[in-house]
Parts: C-alpha cells; structure tokens; sequence
C-alpha cells in the first residue's frame, strides 16, 4: 500500500466519521417544534428527522455503527501500511491518528453541525434513513434488545407535545417562515404574558369606577348615563359593598321616582389572585360580561370587564367614536372627541377651540389644571370656550375627552 493510498483512505474514513457523529447530533439538538411546521408544509427532510426524534434508537444504532466502521477502517489501514512498510514494531504508531479522528472527525463537525442542527438535520436525515433501510438486518437485533432493556423509559425521554416555552419561542422568532403579521406576532405574545396573569393585573380600580348607591332615584342614574355610562356598579351602605349592576336598558323605560333597587341585576366576584384564563372561563360559563374583583376580606377592589379581558389580548377595542391614528375625531358641527395627547396649540389651531396659556402641553394636562387631579370617566368642566367630558382615563393620566364648543352667545 503507497502512502498516497493509505492518505486517501485515512481522509475518506475522516469524513464518514464526521458525518455520522455531525448527522447524530443534529438530528438530537434540532428543534422538535420547526421540524414539525417543516414536515407538516412537506418537507420529507423533516419528516425523517421527526423519526429519528421519537425513536433515538434507530438514529444511534446507524450513526455508531457508521462512526466505529470508519474509525476502524482508518486505523486498520494506517497499522496495515505501517506493519507492512517497517514492521511490527512500528504499529502501534497508528495511535498518532488519534488527533485526526478526535478534531476532524468529532469535535468538528459536532460544533458545526450544532450551530445549525435546523438547517443540517432536515439534509442528513433522509441519508441517515437510507443507510438505517440497508443496515436493518444487522442492527435489528441490537434494537431490539436495548428496547426491552429499557422498556418505557425511551417513550418518557421524547414528547410529541410543543412547550409552552417552544411555542412562544415560534412566536417571538421570524425565522420559522410562519406566515404571521407582526399584529398577530404580538398578539399570541400578549395570550403568553397572560399566562401567570391575574385579575388584579387587569382591573379598573374602584376608586376609577362611578358607583351608584341602591337608595338612589332611577332619575340618578339616567343623570348619570346621560355623561356616557352604560352600566353602573350599585353599591350599599360602603363604596366597596357591590351587591350588583344597574344596566342602562333595564331603566330606560322606568318611572324616574322609583329606586334602582328593583331593577339591579347580581354579578360574579372573583378573587383578585383568579388567573386570567379561569376568569375568562367563569364569564364564559355564567354568560357574564362583568365581574367584580374582591381583596380577601370580601371588599370590592375593582372591576373587570369581558372587553378589557379581550382588550388584553387582542389589543384595544374600539368603537365607531374612538380615535384611530389621528388625534381628534369629529362627531357633529363643534363636537370632538379629543386624545389627552393632542397640543393644545394643534387644538386651537385644528378645531379651532381656545385654550388659555398655561403650564401644560397637552389637552390631558390643561384637563388636570381646570379638575385639580386626575378626573374621573364621565366627569365634565366647562370653561369660556368649551364644555369638556372625561371619555377615557387611567389613574393616572386622561386618555381621551370630548369637547363640545359653545356658540359666542351661549352662556
């Protein structure tokens, strides 16, 4: 055997054992959950490494017999080549072959073909499939036996379910060539974050909330929609005794002389610990739409609504008044409906309603300056120009007001 023979030998074996060990790690460290959207789109390449997912075995008896073949084959050559061109008492300088196969045949192609197990396993895998078809017979038996010596135990080490983890990880990643907008992206996003969410995390405070007492005149509480509500919780005795809610239908035909309280309809109290996903579930099953949100010792805390639950995950809902991109959105001749964000300069400018200078920038400021703290829904000012109602707002800032202009003979 001539050395050029004996180098060709020792290379070809090299890069049979990196392809074996480099497949067998790719095959083990690709993600489970893009193989799977691979083959479900058709892709055969993944459908084999899905294969050799679930049944480790197959893939291990192809890839160790690959790599012991080729590293034998090599160091059988060199002791052969060496035996034969100096001697026996040369041969066991066929261990300095050792680095060749441990760098080039292991340590290299396993980093290599880890760093991009998804793109490398879905191209070995049919490979390795192929050989395992031919090599059946002998490595049957072997398959067999390490099966019934480990009995359950493979089954429990792969899982044909998706983590939650992998899932969101699909989400938050563009490279899985999911056809998903960004909108939707954040959406699922928001449906993970919610997970370990709670129904205090989503409530509306009660001290944000217009609370109707249940001594009050039917008249009181159409006073009280007429500034935009369309249900009221009802409260007796304390504020954070909510015994019900008052719907603006129920009373739209009533005689304004008689108590609300024949007309409250009872509402679900939750735990402010509830999960969201078991919130969601008790409004569902009771055909609710509210739920008051109670602290340990019974004391109404807050109030959730079935919008604010889809609001959460979905995004904002809104309706045909509410503002898009712009800030102001005209209702009717002289009547707005302003974001809080919107310069006062831009609101005298655009609508053409006068602000008085003062040390504020937005229309939410100037809001705070005539209430002297942060209003409630619902709440209305007027000052020379204009009458303001409170639309939308935060505990801590005003979202969204309307604006009714008054004619220059109005009083």
């Amino acid at each position: 055997m001539s050395p050029f023979v004996l180098v060709i030998i020792v290379l070809v074996c090299l890069m049979l054992e990196g392809f074996f060990s480099g497949s067998e790690l790719a095959i083990v460290t690709a993600d489970p959950a893009m193989l799977k959207l691979k083959a479900d789109k058709g892709e055969k390449g993944a459908e084999c490494s899905l294969k050799f997912f679930e049944r480790p075995q197959l893939l291990f008896s192809v890839t160790l017999v690959g790599t012991n073949a080729a590293v034998v084959t090599a160091s059988s050559a060199a002791t052969y080549f060496l035996i034969k061109n100096y001697g026996v008492e040369y041969a066991p300088f066929a261990i300095l072959l050792s680095p060749l196969v441990l760098v080039f045949g292991e340590i290299l192609p396993k980093s290599i073909c880890q760093a991009k197990a998804n793109n490398v396993a879905p191209v070995v895998a049919p490979i390795i499939w192929s050989i395992f078809r031919i090599i059946y017979p002998i490595v049957f038996p072997f398959i067999k036996l390490t099966n019934a010596m480990l009995g359950d135990i493979a089954k429990r080490w792969t899982s044909k379910h998706i983590s939650r983890e992998e899932l969101a990880s699909i989400i938050s990643e563009e490279t899985y060539g999911l056809d998903v907008t960004m909108k939707e992206r954040k959406m699922l996003g928001r449906v993970f974050e919610l997970a370990d969410a709670e129904a205090k995390n989503i409530m509306v405070p009660l001290i944000n909330v217009q609370v109707i007492d249940v001594s009050s005149k039917v008249s009181d509480a159409m006073a009280l929609f007429d500034k935009g509500y369309s249900r009221l919780p009802v409260s007796e005795g304390r504020t954070d005794n909510i015994i019900g809610m008052l719907a603006f239908e129920d009373v739209l035909f009533a005689e304004e002389n008689r108590e609300i309280r024949e007309f409250i309809k009872g509402v679900s109290y939750v735990p402010e610990v509830m999960p969201i996903y078991e919130l969601y579930e008790v409004m569902q099953e009771k055909g609710e739409d509210v739920a008051i949100v109670v602290d340990e010792y019974g004391g109404a805390e807050g109030i959730v609504t079935l919008e604010d639950l889809l609001e959460e995950i979905v995004g904002e809902i809104r309706d045909e008044y509410e503002l898009g991109e712009q800030h102001y959105k005209q209702i009717s001749s002289g009547r707005y409906f302003i974001s809080g964000k919107m310069e006062v300069e831009k609101v005298r400018a655009e609508l053409g309603i006068e602000i008085p200078p003062g040390d504020y920038e937005t229309l939410a400021g100037y809001m705070l300056s005539l209430f002297g703290r942060i209003p409630l829904v619902g709440e209305r000012i007027e000052d020379e120009h204009a009458i303001y109602t409170i639309r939308r707002a935060s505990t801590r800032v005003v979202i969204e007001i309307e604006a009714i202009k008054k004619v220059p003979n109005e009083t």
